[in-house]
């Protein structure tokens, strides 16, 4: 998600909405990682795989409401990411 940021500021700086592409690209792949990552919390039978001991893959840091957790949050965020990005583009070929 850090890289989106830098890559936003660059894209507001230069005025540049072509990188909206690779916003959509790296959202829609953050999103898959961090759906990935829920469903290891509530299916018990994924396996985290790469995850230690002390600090297990299927840990909820965070439980608000029975199912926010921290992977589902960032799910969320990515989507939105890259649904924005999405109508960026979208309205920006609309008036160009």
């Amino acid at each position: 998600m850090y890289p989106i940021g830098f890559l936003s500021a660059l894209a507001l700086w230069r005025r540049d909405l072509g990188l909206m592409w690779y916003f959509r690209l790296q959202a829609t792949v953050g999103a898959a990682i961090g759906a990935y990552h829920y469903l290891t919390q509530i299916l018990e039978f994924l396996d985290g795989g790469s995850c230690s001991a002390t600090a297990p893959c299927t840990l909820k840091y965070v439980n608000q409401f029975g199912f926010v957790s921290i992977p589902f949050m960032a799910a969320c965020c990515f989507v939105l990411i890259a649904v924005a990005a999405h109508y960026v583009v979208k309205f920006q070929g609309d008036n160009a």
